[in-house]
């Protein structure tokens, strides 16, 4: 789960807690959680041949239009063309 609650608990720490250290090391939770994302899509893009589809439903996105345009604001550059420099 991508929730503050869900993490803070596996961590064991309040929400207040955890919010606090990320923003002392300068990351607010929507970010870590973006960073995250975009992390998994890429090493399941590059090492997994699973469909851009099913790559944002992994990283918790329901619409893969939305995923792709998430994805090319981080990157720079749409799933598809991303993967062709490791083709």
């Amino acid at each position: 789960s991508w929730r503050l609650c869900d993490i803070s608990s596996r961590l064991y720490m309040s929400e207040s807690l955890l919010k606090r250290k990320l923003k002392d090391e300068g990351l607010s939770f929507s970010k870590l959680i973006l960073e995250e994302r975009m992390m998994m899509a890429q090493r399941l893009l590059i090492y997994s041949n699973h469909t851009v589809g099913k790559v944002a439903g992994i990283c918790g996105y329901d619409n893969a239009s939305y995923f792709v345009s998430v994805f090319r604001g981080y990157f720079g550059v749409p799933p598809h063309q991303y993967l062709s420099r490791f083709s």
